[in-house]
């Protein structure tokens, strides 16, 4: 960032899904169970929006004991996400279920239930602790969609402060910091746990107790069960999820939070943006952000080169997917 500024006196910050990646704050060594660490690949192609390719006997959730749990981070390409699923998850009759504050008529779907799950259950309510333990003869998958925390935070500033008359960069670095005052669980060197704040979704209903909170928060977000995808990646997280749950080709991509607001178009001072990023340094957000896309390039890698040259990819039904993103069994 400081080099940056020898050329650049500003930085121009969207809140659009499809904005810029950011270099990792600060990263760490994580190792996968079964999978090598290795450097991100990146992969460009045209996505196939037919649909006449769907298996429905292939899709998963497959029956009423299967469920898929979609934790739904803010600020991270979630709306759009959510209508594409729900409108397939409909058209191959999943039950679906909504768990947010209220109840969202809107969405097609009944208000979460734990003694009554649905196949597909979505919400900011959902953690990497939802339906557990698991029900006797029941199974689960998580799915979230982790963006890089710098831009994550700002996106998120201007979601609450959208009188572009007001704004000061005085504040954009307070509300950062005021962040963690009440997610101690994410505080690097706090032996402090918890989190009720707006970044309650990184924490995910808290991550077992080791040495290494970072680390164990990591680990927490890239365990088998759960199936990382990538804001800065959408289009490739969204084709991965389709192929691990057999749903085919996804449509067309559409961005359904786009605001028209002006002050989702800030000028951004880069001593601003270095104050943040030391703030984020400090917390375990740039950790799991790093292991959570690291292994979605890992499980994106692997599946592209299985489907390369099957017309319908058979992953979703495979060892090999089963072993990439193992559900939950009751027990």
């Amino acid at each position: 960032l400081l080099r940056l500024a020898i050329h650049l006196p500003l930085l121009i910050i969207s809140a659009d899904h499809s904005a810029g990646d950011v270099a990792p704050l600060h990263a760490k060594n994580i190792t996968f169970v079964g999978c090598p660490v290795g450097s991100a690949v990146h992969c460009s192609r045209q996505l196939d929006i037919s649909s006449a390719s769907r298996e429905v006997d292939s899709s998963w959730p497959l029956t009423s004991r299967q469920h898929l749990l979609i934790q739904h981070m803010p600020k991270s390409g979630g709306t759009s996400f959510r209508k594409m699923i729900f409108q397939d998850a409909s058209r191959y009759g999943k039950t679906l279920q909504t768990h947010y504050g209220k109840l969202q008529p809107e969405l097609g779907a009944s208000k979460f239930d734990a003694k009554h799950p649905a196949q597909v259950i979505m919400g900011h309510g959902v953690n990497f602790h939802t339906l557990q333990p698991v029900a006797l003869g029941s199974s689960v998958r998580y799915v979230t969609m982790v963006r890089s925390p710098l831009p994550w935070s700002l996106s998120l500033y201007l979601h609450f402060h959208r009188n572009v008359e007001t704004h000061t960069d005085k504040k954009l670095v307070e509300f950062v910091r005021g962040l963690f005052t009440h997610c101690k669980g994410l505080e690097r060197d706090s032996t402090g746990t918890g989190c009720a704040s707006q970044v309650y979704a990184w924490y995910s209903g808290g991550a077992p107790d080791m040495p290494d909170k970072c680390e164990s928060a990591a680990s927490f977000f890239t365990h088998p069960s759960r199936l990382p995808l990538v804001n800065e990646r959408y289009e490739e997280s969204i084709w991965l999820l389709y192929q691990m749950l057999g749903w085919g080709s996804p449509p067309a991509l559409e961005h359904m939070n786009t605001r028209q607001n002006a002050a989702y178009d800030q000028h951004i001072l880069l001593r601003t943006m270095s104050s943040i990023a030391d703030i984020l340094a400090d917390s375990c957000l740039p950790d799991i952000y790093d292991a959570a896309r690291e292994r979605f390039e890992h499980v994106y890698r692997i599946v592209r080169t299985h489907c390369t040259d099957r017309e319908p990819c058979d992953v979703a039904t495979s060892k090999l997917g089963h072993d990439l993103w193992t559900p939950l069994q009751g027990g």
